[in-house]
């Protein structure tokens, strides 16, 4: 029963606004499915690092760390905020972020996994989040076995639902959606990420 409480509480934060959903939205509408999914790969490598840092004890370190967290808070800002740059700048250039069929494809596949590890990689509430809840619903000296299915959870949602989510903004109605008013799309996906950087940024500086 742990497990599948465990996993409707993964479900719910995978799915919450933050930097790894508003990266993933923008991939899925603008590039072809396969590099999109390549998005979703470097989430679930980066979440991979974050959930093994979790349950080895190591988050420990950077909650307890004002300089750890203050540093890796602060490099997620500012790559966040280059990511809102060059969204805005194309909003207000016309110009593209990437591809669909029939579309020249900016951003490669390598680039878009990139992209999503750096993101999670960058994200410190990812690791203490996932220490939080992995320290509520573990127990005391749980098993590797127990472990592993929890890691094997974080992981193997991640991969399942996120990339069913890309497909689904893959289909026709909703790319026709995003074509229609691209610039505005991009504009507001530019926003959004400026606005969680500058958060980020304020965390870091002054949290």
């Amino acid at each position: 029963m742990d497990y599948v409480w465990f996993s409707l509480v993964m479900l719910l934060g995978q799915f919450s606004p933050g930097p790894d959903m508003l990266l993933l939205m923008k991939n899925a509408l603008s590039l072809p499915l396969r590099t999109a999914w390549c998005t979703v790969l470097g989430i679930a490598v980066g979440l991979m690092v974050h959930t093994s840092v979790a349950l080895g004890g190591l988050s420990v370190l950077l909650v307890r760390s004002p300089v750890a967290g203050r540093v890796l808070g602060l490099c997620g800002g500012l790559y966040l905020g280059w990511l809102a740059w060059k969204l805005l700048r194309s909003a207000v250039s016309g110009g593209t972020t990437g591809g669909i069929e029939g579309r020249v494809e900016v951003l490669t596949p390598k680039g878009a996994f990139v992209q999503g590890l750096v993101t999670n990689l960058l994200n410190p509430k990812a690791v203490i989040f996932l220490a939080s809840v992995l320290a509520a619903m573990l127990g005391p000296e749980p098993s590797v076995v127990r472990k592993v299915g929890f890691w094997l959870i974080v992981v193997g949602q991640a991969l399942v639902f996120w990339s069913l989510f890309v497909w689904l903004l893959q289909r026709p109605a909703v790319q026709r959606a995003y074509l229609g008013a691209e610039r505005v799309w991009n504009g507001g996906f530019g926003l959004a990420l400026g606005l969680v950087a500058v958060r980020a940024l304020m965390g870091a500086l002054w949290d």
